[in-house]
């Protein structure tokens, strides 16, 4: 049986769906381990650290661990990772496309993990940063690469 190409790019399932952007911020599971090794999972949100060119194309996304903003935790950090980190507000969130977060938060761009859109899809929708905290984040991190 021959199948053209054509009709094999059709088949393959959808790619895209609702376009997903560097900046906006999903609820995921997130993977740790427990304090036995075992690999489990938590639904928190992620903010979407890969460029939009893979995201507008690929099945994946880069994303990045935020959690609930704790002094504590923030002090448990070596000082490098400490100046990564970004807390966040609803402030720091665009008005037009924002739910709203919680709690104020802080993001963890050294946490980051490669997440299905399919995941982020079941998740929930809260917010795009602002092109300012955006463009602040990208720059704190390029020593991670």
């Amino acid at each position: 049986m021959t199948i053209s190409l054509m009709n094999f790019l059709n088949w393959i399932p959808e790619i895209g769906g609702c376009p997903m952007e560097q900046g906006e911020i999903w609820t995921a599971p997130f993977p740790y381990f427990d304090e036995n090794g075992g690999l489990k999972y938590k639904h928190r949100p992620v903010l979407i650290i890969s460029g939009d060119t893979m995201n507008n194309n690929g099945r994946d996304v880069i994303v990045c661990q935020i959690s609930r903003f704790e002094l504590k935790r923030v002090a448990a950090l070596s000082p490098q990772l400490r100046k990564m980190v970004r807390v966040i507000k609803n402030d720091d969130l665009d008005p037009n496309t924002s739910r709203g977060l919680r709690n104020v938060s802080m993001i963890k761009p050294f946490k980051l993990f490669t997440i299905p859109k399919t995941k982020l899809r079941s998740g929930r929708y809260i917010g795009k940063l602002k092109e300012d905290v955006i463009t602040e984040l990208a720059e704190k991190t390029r020593g991670l690469f």
